[in-house]
């Protein structure tokens, strides 16, 4: 298997490209990557291009691009998600992009653990996912919410939420919506209000069943049902 390497842009067959300084080094330094060989390039949104190293360095690699290929986005799926603690946060970026997502929604709840958004590290999170489990598409980190103005603009999109006060609920909308979020709380759940803010905006619950799960287990479990229900897996 080739090693892969992320190229952002439109690129085409015949192009020739560098790649980017830092990922330039760890092919150079750390993978032994010489001129004549073959490598895999994605852009994080379809694209995958195979190409040969032309010339390297320290600092670079220069590469022609021999054949593209592209690939649709069958995901419609949004994960919106209290931000917990830092490690939590995480195994949330890490595995839910390993299923397949489109984008992460970050939300600011009643119960949210206090914390910076950390974007530039939950990127690089997200990106070095992507290139070890062969993903296609880059999921988008979305900007921190909070959680009433989230659902505000949302509208009129499908949203599911995940609540422990209703372990029971049907997964229920439909199987042609072209974009569904999946909302899921923090340790500690949704207050009153915040359920309050879900029923306004007619969203549906989603049980995930009888087990008392931790925010980062309901995560990965919401996602996998809902992909389940879309007919993403069988």
């Amino acid at each position: 298997m080739s090693h892969r390497f992320y190229q952002p842009g439109n690129w085409s067959s015949g192009q020739a490209v560098s790649l980017e300084t830092e990922q330039a080094h760890h092919a150079v330094r750390v993978l032994r990557i010489e001129s004549g060989n073959q490598i895999e390039l994605f852009n994080g949104k379809g694209l995958i291009g195979q190409a040969t190293v032309l010339v390297t360095s320290k600092k670079a690699v220069e590469l022609q691009i021999d054949s593209v290929q592209s690939i649709d986005n069958p995901w419609k799926l949004t994960l919106a998600f209290s931000l917990g603690k830092p490690a939590s946060t995480e195994f949330i970026l890490r595995r839910a992009t390993e299923i397949g997502i489109r984008a992460f929604q970050p939300i600011r709840s009643a119960h949210s653990q206090p914390g910076d958004f950390k974007g530039e590290r939950w990127n690089k999170i997200l990106l070095e996912v992507c290139k070890q489990c062969q993903e296609t598409h880059l999921p988008e980190l979305l900007p921190e919410m909070r959680l009433e103005k989230w659902l505000s603009a949302w509208q009129p999109r499908a949203v599911l939420f995940c609540d422990e006060a209703e372990r029971e609920g049907a997964i229920a909308f439909p199987a042609d919506a072209q974009e569904i979020a999946v909302a899921v709380g923090p340790e500690g759940g949704w207050n009153t209000q915040e359920r309050e803010s879900f029923s306004r905006s007619k969203a549906l619950v989603m049980g995930l069943g009888r087990n008392r799960l931790r925010a980062e287990t309901a995560a990965v479990v919401a996602v996998t049902l809902a992909k389940a229900r879309l007919g993403e897996i069988h």
